[in-house]
């Protein structure tokens, strides 16, 4: 039976007038401690490290309104590999997106046959629309009267990609995207039917404006009388960190690098990022800006109080700590990503600390939107939604969770890449985060940190506290997932697991 638009009818015995609204807002390389929430309580007392000195009023009142979730992370801090285990639940190997993607690497890309959570939504009878940066795409001449969507960048790479209409769209029936372009202030994009848009506009505000219209439903891009999900995916704060607006750049006005860079991981007299912190913060707050415009439109449409707000981002950025910049590493400003969810009436304000994951997020949405029945038997993530809404539930609390990053595997004589290595993995407790890597110049091979009183990272126990160190490898070991690809281990890094503990 096809779905229907009354409050009667039903779509595979699913009642449509039950299932919430979802709003589903992610931004790119949005460490979790730029919040500015966070300097506040009760949410200064639920971390033990200090937020950034960052303005971002519209998250801050949306924190009051939601579940503040502590310890959320990108399962693999990198961006297109986060948004195919977001869209699918399922881990790199499975979904397709293995790497990020560029022309360089043919093997990286969603896979049409996986079923990823807006199929479901679909299925259920949802109006869908997607509004922004995908990147999980590889880049192929398949745009009329163009080779690729944008021309190569300095590297001689490609990037960009264009989504065409069907089965790579998995059921978003309202396209405004692209797929990744560093270019916020000249952003473009591809609409439902193809066509090629260049608004001109700083990215994060034309982003919001679309939103507006999409949720409104200004211009009939979704049916009327069915619920509806829209995810909203904003390039910022991703670098290049001076593309930001001057009025953005006002609350960082004359405050120093020291007054900025307040994470004691920084090395102080290390300027790579001295000139940048106050942009990526700017970045930040225009993006809080945004979300603005976004949630004041879902009360505007009287959608609120049946409308799920998620907001969250594919992973973080290190500005300077650990000596690091960007992302793709083991430590924790890489790793940990704001996660707030707001869904009035069925979940109560507050702040958890339960231990989620990528893989975790497309079963917890479809739980929240009472779409249980329908969750897929054959993920990696699993359905906190009875842990968020805080009710008696059979579903136990994680005591982990689990991380890794793929790297290329040796390239083909033509320079392509068509696999992939796996060069560190780790867990992450309530107490403490460890890891076991390759040999890396920028990091311990093997990494093992009490996070909740050394949260900076910066006293490694793995060679000091034998003891915690095979009890970690332990936890480690049980949380690699049943599906995760053992034999795509580095050999150090096998090696060392295999050692380890012993």
């Amino acid at each position: 039976m096809g779905a229907a638009e009354s409050p009667e009818s039903q779509n595979n015995g699913v009642m449509l007038n039950q299932h919430p609204n979802i709003v589903f807002i992610v931004a790119d390389q949005w460490r979790k401690q730029s919040a500015g929430f966070w300097s506040k309580e009760p949410y200064r007392s639920a971390i033990h490290d200090a937020g950034d000195p960052v303005h971002t009023p519209n998250l801050d009142r949306l924190a009051d309104q939601s579940v503040v979730l502590t310890q959320a992370i990108s399962t693999f801090p990198l961006c297109s590999p986060y948004r195919g285990m977001m869209l699918s639940g399922k881990l790199p190997h499975r979904n397709g997106v293995i790497l990020n993607c560029n022309d360089q690497r043919p093997a990286s890309q969603l896979r049409e046959d996986v079923i990823c959570v807006s199929d479901v939504l679909q299925e259920a009878g949802y109006s869908l629309g997607y509004i922004g940066k995908l990147h999980t795409d590889y880049p192929t001449p398949n745009l009329p009267g163009k080779k690729y969507a944008t021309p190569p960048l300095a590297s001689g790479r490609i990037w960009d990609a264009y989504t065409p209409p069907g089965p790579k769209r998995h059921g978003f029936d309202y396209w405004y995207s692209y797929g990744t372009f560093d270019q916020h202030f000249n952003p473009h994009y591809w609409d439902t039917t193809g066509r090629y848009h260049e608004p001109h506009e700083w990215s994060p505000d034309h982003d919001a404006k679309m939103a507006e219209s999409y949720i409104q439903n200004k211009k009939g891009q979704r049916k009327e009388g069915a619920p509806f999900g829209l995810w909203v995916s904003i390039n910022p704060p991703h670098h290049p960190y001076d593309q930001c607006k001057p009025e953005d750049l006002v609350p960082y006005q004359g405050a120093s690098w020291e007054e900025l860079a307040v994470r004691l991981n920084v090395d102080q007299s290390n300027d790579v990022m001295r000139n940048q912190i106050k942009n990526y913060f700017a970045l930040v707050t225009g993006v809080d800006r945004a979300i603005g415009r976004v949630l004041n439109a879902i009360e505007e449409a009287g959608l609120a109080e049946n409308t799920i707000v998620i907001v969250t981002s594919d992973h973080g950025e290190h500005m300077g700590s650990q000596n690091l910049t960007a992302k793709n590493y083991p430590y924790a400003e890489s790793q940990d990503v704001p996660f707030l969810v707001r869904c009035p009436g069925r979940i109560a304000p507050r702040t958890d600390d339960l231990l989620i994951g990528t893989c975790d997020i497309m079963p917890t949405l479809l739980g929240l939107a009472g779409l249980d029945s329908m969750i897929p038997d054959d993920l990696d993530g699993s359905d906190y939604a009875e842990l968020l809404r805080d009710i008696p539930s059979a579903v136990q609390r994680p005591e982990s969770v689990f991380f890794f990053r793929n790297i290329n595997a040796p390239v083909d004589s033509n320079g392509k890449v068509h696999d992939f290595i796996t060069d560190f993995i780790g867990v992450k407790t309530s107490a403490h985060s460890f890891w076991i890597s390759r040999k890396v110049k920028n990091w311990a091979e093997v990494g093992l940190y009490d996070i909740v009183n050394d949260p900076y990272q910066l006293n490694n126990l793995a060679e000091t506290d034998p003891v915690l160190r095979a009890e970690m490898v332990e936890k480690l070991r049980a949380a690699i997932p049943v599906r995760f690809p053992i034999e795509k281990l580095h050999p150090e890094v096998a090696a060392r697991l295999n050692a380890a503990g012993e």
